[in-house]
């Protein structure tokens, strides 16, 4: 289990939006997701 992911879509953020977030911790979920979803590299753009 990840105690640092979160419902970033219910949110309303994109991956980009939890990435570049300085107020909330990203946990390791969000790069499994990143990469799953082929967008990591543009995430971290």
């Amino acid at each position: 289990m990840d105690y640092d992911a979160y419902d970033h879509i219910k949110m309303g953020m994109s991956l980009h939006n939890v990435i570049n977030n300085p107020n909330q911790i990203m946990g390791h979920a969000f790069v499994l997701a990143m990469i799953l979803e082929g967008k990591l590299e543009e995430c971290l753009i």
